[in-house]
């Protein structure tokens, strides 16, 4: 986790932070990691889920999913990650408009859970 005086880098949160006891009025803005390749499981969702529902709604969040740098594709365009993406909205419920998204997480968030309900529509 990386720390300056305006953004918090929440990478792993498993890291023994104490959340509910973060001093967020020392941050303008929050990277939130909500899940990493290989590791977006039910229990990742409920991790991330926690961390994001003790951030202020005053805070501007950037959401990521790490591990997929060398993938060519879009992260909206791989098939687990809108899975992953769409069902930790829907657990934290949390829409494509919703004003503490930074402008990349609200179209992550909106192309994946386009093209999830498109997915689901076929199968």
């Amino acid at each position: 986790m990386s720390r300056d005086n305006s953004m918090v880098d929440i990478v792993d949160n498993e890291d023994g932070v104490d959340w509910s006891q973060q001093d967020w009025s020392k941050y303008e803005f929050i990277v939130l990691t909500i899940g990493d390749k290989g590791h977006l499981t039910r229990a990742d969702r409920r991790l991330s889920a926690r961390v994001w529902k003790r951030i202020p709604h005053s805070k501007t969040v950037l959401l990521t999913i790490s591990g997929y740098d060398d993938d060519p594709r879009e992260l909206w365009q791989i098939p687990e990650v809108c899975a992953y993406v769409h069902a930790w909205a829907m657990l934290v419920e949390v829409t494509p408009d919703d004003s503490r998204l930074h402008r990349d997480s609200l179209q992550l968030l909106a192309h994946c859970v386009s093209a999830h309900e498109r997915r689901s529509k076929l199968h």
